[in-house]
């Protein structure tokens, strides 16, 4: 008895540390993503002198699949598609990428994407 008293008590101590795992684990897949679409993006600007205008046109002219994370990717280019910005967003956490910073950064929401 005290054995399978033991190890319902461990499984429940172990519960926080396997979400906590499991979050980093997302962060990470979110964050290497977002880097990968920002590369793509300046690639794409070095080569046409402008950023591509949807996200979908970034991953046909580079040949791309979408990335099947779960994660939702919302892309955004100025009119003269000198300027764009990436958002990517998991469950509760949000990331964003802008080409006038060059910088992913973690973000409450899509508008702390655009500063």
């Amino acid at each position: 008895m005290f054995f399978v008293v033991s190890i319902i008590v461990s499984l429940a101590a172990a519960l926080p540390i396997i979400n906590y795992v499991s979050q980093l684990a997302k962060d990470a897949v979110l964050e290497f993503n977002l880097r990968q679409l920002s590369k793509l993006a300046d690639i794409e600007f070095i080569e046409k002198g402008r950023y591509p205008e949807s996200i979908e046109n970034l991953m046909a002219s580079r040949d791309v699949s979408k990335f099947n994370s779960g994660i939702t990717y919302r892309y955004q280019v100025s009119e003269d598609l000198q300027e764009a910005s990436i958002l990517g967003a998991f469950s509760n956490r949000s990331y964003c990428w802008s080409s006038t910073t060059e910088l992913i950064k973690e973000v409450n929401s899509a508008a702390d994407c655009e500063d």
